[in-house]
């Protein structure tokens, strides 16, 4: 084990775990600190009722949720009725990462200032530890699931399916102004990666989906191993000392430069996990059809057809929570209407 690992945030290995087609999940979710507007619980049981109504419990090998020490118990109360029907478990973050119990500086000033961004990234890497199966899908509350899940269309002879966005991808969707912005964003960010690691890129030019990302344990590990033998600290250090970084530069640089990639992943298109077409990635004005949640084309997102399992609607954003709710209501049930006892 990494020195920085706690032995006693390892879980049980549940019978699903052992099932070679189910996949774990991961949440981070924080009651503040995030720099969002709304509620991230309330947001997400709009994600949890969504892997209710389309991820079948036999599916999911565990969903791991990380908390703040001080939202645990508001967390397992809250979201209590989902603990058997989705394998829910409720972890600190601390136990997973006892460093962040210093509250080391990650202050982050975009959408709006908030400690949570870099701190949700380190999570998301460290839970490699924590999770049981082979790969482990990252999840944030404004995902949401639009079809029936079946683990085996991702993982596929021992690798996962990613996600790849092409300039030609934005330029589509997007103004040209704000294609041109998002293209320089990204390759901002995996030019530092590479900066970072001291590795350089085999296929430079397209950059990888965001979260919702099937990671494989196994190579996330490697990566923090590469971060500990290359600066004699344990990773978690290392990346709190410099926080010009995010958690997919840095795992989808390492794969492509150590020859990795094709060994764990096999890379579709910028639909084929998370649908990035139908998602609300940005405000209207961003996007070419001026797209809004109140003429979002919710019939094409939740239909059988549609490409990927899962569309995110941006929190940052700002739409509210529970205009999202009526949004999708004929296609994601509450969890009062699925279960009319649950309060």
């Amino acid at each position: 084990m990494f020195p920085w690992a706690d032995r006693s945030g390892r879980l049980e290995r549940s019978s699903a775990a052992k099932a070679t087609n189910a996949l774990s999940f991961v949440l981070t979710l924080a009651l503040g600190g995030t720099g969002r507007s709304g509620s991230d619980l309330a947001r997400a049981t709009i994600l949890l009722d969504s892997m209710v109504t389309y991820v079948p419990r036999e599916q999911i090998a565990e969903l791991l949720i990380l908390a703040r020490p001080q939202d645990v118990d508001e967390v397992r109360h809250r979201l209590g009725v989902y603990t058997k029907r989705l394998g829910l478990l409720v972890m600190s973050e601390e136990v997973l990462c006892p460093g962040l119990g210093a509250n080391p500086q990650t202050l982050n000033m975009w959408p709006e200032p908030n400690l949570g961004w870099h701190r949700q990234q380190i999570l998301k890497l460290a839970s490699c530890r924590s999770v049981h199966s082979p790969f482990y899908m990252t999840l944030d509350s404004d995902v949401i699931f639009t079809k029936r899940f079946h683990a085996s269309e991702f993982l596929r002879g021992g690798r996962s399916l990613v996600g790849m966005e092409l300039r030609a991808d934005y330029e589509r969707l997007y103004e040209d102004g704000f294609a041109a912005h998002e293209a320089g964003l990204k390759e901002y960010r995996y030019s530092g990666a590479e900066r970072f690691l001291k590795l350089k890129r085999k296929y430079p030019g397209s950059w990888y989906s965001e979260t919702p990302v099937i990671l494989s344990t196994a190579l996330v590990s490697e990566l923090l191993g590469h971060l500990e033998a290359t600066n004699g600290r344990p990773w978690q250090e290392v990346l709190l000392g410099n926080l010009a970084w995010t958690e997919y530069t840095l795992y989808f640089t390492y794969a492509e430069a150590t020859g990795s990639l094709q060994k764990f992943h096999e890379v579709g298109d910028c639909d084929s996990v998370m649908n990035f077409s139908h998602s609300l990635w940005w405000g209207p004005d961003a996007y070419r059809d001026r797209r809004t949640l109140g003429a979002w084309a919710v019939d094409q997102v939740f239909s059988p057809a549609s490409r990927g399992c899962c569309v995110v609607v941006q929190s940052h954003v700002g739409y509210d929570i529970d205009d999202i709710k009526r949004r999708i209501d004929r296609f994601v049930p509450s969890s009062t209407e699925i279960w009319p006892d649950a309060s």
